[in-house]
């Protein structure tokens, strides 16, 4: 069984080395048969919040033998970052990452077009491939499963993504429906023999905060869960680890727009056998943040810009 677990891994790490090209126009959402949404978030508004989000989000190609990565666009104290999971950088009994050989996917249209994979295809999209945009280091977070790409805003196109000012006070709801947009890799399609397309995912769902899981390294203080079934989903979660979790955040006595989506958590990992994935709470985000302006409780992976 352990052999077979193998295969299978060296079986997703070769794919991943083909030439991905991507295809950002399309947003693979569970579509017609999306996670039911509570009354208080109508199908127009979960649309609208998700095309803000998706002008946050980035595909990490972490090179050959690693996979793929999602993060996210996000601002602290005047400072832009891409949020992502420590472990797709670093993870036991795994060679790093050579941060020479990481690509991004990044949005470039103007709107989503929301169709099915076959229909997007038969439309023969223009495609795009992985970019190699500048960066000058990784911060790993000591603390927990996350961290920081820090882009040089110097090479122009990061001009394109969205950098989400995160708030000092902001707290994760205990309850209430939340989204996930990132770049799971079984939503790729193959174009040829040499090239493949990687399409995004959306899902909605109910975030639950449960006190006393079982599940091992899940702190309710630091953590909550998402459901993720497979087979509603239609798709295994891997490729959406570093992804942020988004909420319609609600103003008292003001007309609310898609801008108000606000972050609540990061994607770190997924209970199989449970259907859930575990995000860190964005109290945790922060509190990472805090720590990289202190310089402390952080490993720095470096890297020479051109």
């Amino acid at each position: 069984m352990l052999r077979a677990a193998k295969s299978q891994k060296r079986k997703y790490r070769r794919e991943t080395t083909a030439r991905i090209a991507v295809l950002t126009a399309a947003l693979v959402s569970t579509l017609k048969k999306r996670l039911s949404l509570p009354s208080t978030l109508d199908q127009r508004s979960a649309d609208a919040i998700e095309e803000t989000v998706f002008w946050h989000l980035i595909g990490i190609l972490l090179g050959p033998d690693q996979g793929i990565g999602s993060g996210s666009g996000i601002e602290w104290r005047g400072k832009k970052y891409v949020v992502s999971a420590k472990h797709n950088f670093v993870l036991p009994g795994r060679p790093d990452v050579s941060l020479q050989s990481v690509r991004f996917l990044r949005r470039k249209s103007p709107t989503i077009q929301r169709a099915t994979v076959n229909e997007y295809l038969a439309g023969q999209p223009a495609v795009q491939v992985p970019e190699d945009l500048r960066f000058h280091r990784v911060l790993l977070w000591q603390k927990d499963d996350l961290s920081l790409i820090e882009p040089d805003m110097d090479d122009e196109r990061w001009a394109r993504v969205r950098f989400h000012r995160i708030r000092r006070k902001a707290r994760t709801p205990q309850r209430g429906a939340a989204c996930i947009l990132g770049w799971p890799f079984a939503r790729t399609v193959t174009l040829s023999r040499q090239a493949k397309a990687l399409l995004p995912q959306s899902v909605w769902a109910l975030i639950e905060c449960p006190t006393n899981p079982a599940l091992r390294d899940y702190d309710a203080a630091r953590h909550f869960l998402f459901p993720w079934d497979d087979k509603i989903v239609g798709v295994d979660p891997r490729g959406i680890s570093g992804a942020c979790f988004w909420w319609k955040r609600r103003g008292e006595g003001r007309v609310w727009s898609p801008t108000d989506a606000e972050p609540i958590g990061v994607c770190t990992h997924y209970f199989r056998e449970r259907g859930l994935l575990k995000a860190v709470r964005i109290e945790g985000l922060i509190e990472f943040l805090t720590d990289v302006d202190m310089n402390q409780s952080i490993t720095i992976l470096g890297r020479t810009t051109n």
